[in-house]
């Protein structure tokens, strides 16, 4: 399953267009299971890696290019 397909990738892009701003624990979870699942553990990488998939997750869920810093942001909005 690609990430931008996943129900916890459109839960949390849902949840944004709608300004729903507080996500459950539930949500924050089935996000990180998938995170983990479409990123081949993502929590187990380096640094620089962890940089590297930031900016792949962003371009993948917006469709642009964008910096580990703009992941960083958009999930901050929750």
């Amino acid at each position: 399953m690609k990430l931008k397909h996943s129900p916890a990738s459109r839960d949390f892009h849902n949840m944004a267009v709608g300004k729903e701003l507080h996500p459950a624990q539930a949500d924050w979870q089935a996000l990180a299971r998938t995170v983990d699942q479409t990123c081949d553990h993502f929590t187990a990488r380096s640094k620089q890696a962890v940089s590297s998939v930031r900016r792949r997750l962003y371009a993948k869920i917006f469709g642009k290019p964008g910096r580990p810093e703009d992941w960083d942001e958009f999930i901050g909005e929750f």
